[in-house]
């Protein structure tokens, strides 16, 4: 936290902590692109690089670039101002004792790679024609996107466990707020990437990237589940929020809406129910809120230890929807080995495989997946996070 230090004192603190946040912004622009790309894709029957989505999800890497360049200035102008130095070599940002904080330094490479994804793209489909979801320039964007929610998620975390906030209770709701958004962006594109290797759309002009089907069931019931876990079982080790679990799940029900189920004819009408995947986590936080009143005259131990177990459990239970959050490309990862009939509804045959399926099946696969995940979490928070 020492290359926070010098900043807290100054207003470049408080403007540093938005452009993180706008990081967060400018990948979740590109995550509905992006699944508004896979649905122009099966709509569509010609393809160019010049497409609505696509203008969305490069808007969404403008608004990262953009915004980089005004935190680096930030910190130039912050860093010239305490050592009197004329001028700041941004060349030296990867060096170890660089006071550029490496949640920017994240944000950097992954701003990088979001740059050389879009003429690589454009070559792409000049030379190949239209692709698939699996291809080279996606795969770059992709990790881009990774390492800028990630990077923006990190800085904002830093903020919340600088001394400044950590002394200012009544300044730090704003900033928590934040923070959940970041966290559900996060996931959203962990979870994407995910998609990126077991959807079945990967079969392009030239290419057919798609993935082996039964595999792609595997590493999807068993990665988006440990990720889930892993992210919100983190939040309750390092961060104590209200809501985490129903901030969260808004916040992919509004990208995932929006990008996915509102914008074509085919899921308008299952807009009601989608939205109805707010309720398990709605119901997970009024439970957590209700053991958290009766518990909290504990012993400071015994309260902690019971607080990790209950939003450990918390976790766990909020993982299981995965499908019905991610709907619908989790039930098209199954599509992809079961090949249901073009003329049964998407919603159909998420019901079809329900019973015989996913309840004795996946539930179970998914229960110890999620809580390899809260185990992952402890560790990793045990290692570099000072609670």
């Amino acid at each position: 936290m020492r290359n926070l230090d010098f900043l807290t004192k100054t207003k470049s603190f408080f403007i540093l902590l938005f452009i993180y946040f706008l990081f967060t912004i400018g990948v979740s622009l590109q995550i509905g692109g992006s699944n508004w790309d896979i649905v122009w894709h099966g709509s569509k029957s010609v393809e160019s690089f010049l497409t609505p989505p696509h203008a969305v999800i490069y808007s969404g890497v403008a608004l990262t670039l953009s915004s980089l360049l005004i935190g680096l200035t930030i910190y130039g102008q912050v860093i010239r101002s305490k050592y009197n130095k004329k001028f700041f070599p941004f060349t030296n940002i990867f060096k170890k004792n660089s006071l550029i904080p490496f949640a920017l330094k994240l944000v950097f490479v992954g701003a990088m790679l979001q740059i050389t994804a879009g003429p690589f793209d454009f070559w792409w489909h000049t030379i190949f024609g239209f692709d698939g979801l699996l291809s080279p320039p996606h795969s770059v964007l992709a990790t881009g996107m990774f390492l800028v929610a990630t990077g923006g998620l990190v800085g904002i975390f830093n903020y919340l466990k600088s001394s400044f906030y950590s002394t200012s209770s009544s300044k730090i709701v704003i900033p928590k707020m934040l923070f959940l958004i970041s966290c559900g962006v996060t996931l959203m594109v962990a979870v994407d990437i995910v998609f990126l290797f077991t959807l079945p759309f990967s079969k392009g002009q030239y290419f057919n990237f798609n993935p082996e089907p039964f595999s792609a069931i595997f590493i999807a019931i068993i990665s988006m589940p440990f990720i889930m876990s892993t992210i919100t079982s983190s939040i309750s080790l390092s961060l104590k929020i209200p809501f985490t679990f129903t901030s969260i799940a808004s916040v992919i029900i509004i990208i995932q809406a929006a990008s996915t189920i509102i914008s074509n004819s085919y899921f308008f009408g299952i807009f009601p129910y989608y939205m109805l995947n707010i309720l398990p986590a709605l119901i997970i936080d009024l439970t957590l809120l209700k053991l958290e009143k009766i518990n909290n005259q504990s012993k400071i131990d015994d309260y902690k230890n019971a607080h990790n177990k209950r939003y450990g459990i918390a976790s766990i239970v909020f993982s299981l929807f995965f499908i019905s959050l991610f709907f619908p490309w989790t039930v098209d990862v199954f599509g992809g080995f079961f090949h249901p009939s073009n003329e049964i509804r998407t919603e159909e045959f998420l019901l079809q495989i329900l019973f015989p399926i996913i309840l004795p099946i996946v539930i179970p696969i998914s229960i110890i997946s999620s809580y390899f995940g809260t185990i992952f979490s402890k560790k990793i928070i045990e290692r570099y996070v000072k609670i």
